[in-house]
């Protein structure tokens, strides 16, 4: 039975949350903030997550128009003029 025509022929409406995060090379607390935060909608279905393909399709759609975009905290690397020399001659 095919609930929606853009689902293609012979695959489930649903993919598992953890195949999504798998594939997004995310972690289980990742997935766990998107849907926290309605980055990511997800259904349950018998106490486990799944992922709607239209969910799918619309996470690649807005995370390549840059609306999860955000400054990295990761902090700048200092340059340094001569590594060798880091440590102090006397």
């Amino acid at each position: 039975m095919k609930i929606n025509s853009s689902e293609p022929e012979g695959q489930a409406p649903f993919v598992s949350l953890v195949k999504f995060r798998n594939e997004m090379g995310v972690s289980d607390v990742t997935a766990w903030r998107w849907r926290k935060r309605g980055i990511l909608t997800t259904v349950n279905i018998g106490g486990r997550q799944y992922v709607s393909h239209q969910e799918v399709q619309r996470f690649k759609d807005r995370a390549e128009a840059g609306e999860f975009a955000q400054e990295s905290a990761a902090p700048l690397a200092k340059e340094r003029s001569n590594p060798t020399c880091e440590r102090g001659t006397k």
